[in-house]
């Protein structure tokens, strides 16, 4: 148990000093500062896109959408999911599919 802590400590210690180093490097790279418009376009229109795929998410019924989060957001697996949700893996396999017909109908209706 002893060897298993020092690891853990040195695993860590080595993975700040990483983090450290990494900062210090970003600090001295004068090209961090200039972010040109296309730059900071795309981030707006990735916002946008973010919102309006939470707004949809939101609308559909919790089941759909707790099955879909799992899957996507937290990576669960359709059996994983089965398992936790005590659903048989059918129902899951159904649910993310209609949910994710509703969220690509959701989404180019609001495109459009």
């Amino acid at each position: 148990m002893i060897m298993i802590a020092r690891g853990l400590a040195l695993d860590r210690l080595r993975q700040r000093t990483r983090r450290l180093s990494g900062l210090e490097r970003l600090k001295a790279d004068d090209s961090v500062d200039e972010v040109s418009a296309d730059t900071a376009y795309s981030h707006l229109a990735a916002d946008e896109q973010s919102r309006r795929l939470g707004s949809a998410l939101g609308s559909l019924p919790e089941n759909q959408r707790t099955a879909i989060e799992l899957a996507f957001y937290r990576g669960c697996t359709q059996d994983e999911i089965a398992r936790v949700t005590g659903e048989p893996l059918g129902t899951i396999k159904a649910r993310i599919r209609r949910g994710m017909l509703s969220l690509r109908l959701r989404l180019q209706n609001r495109h459009e």
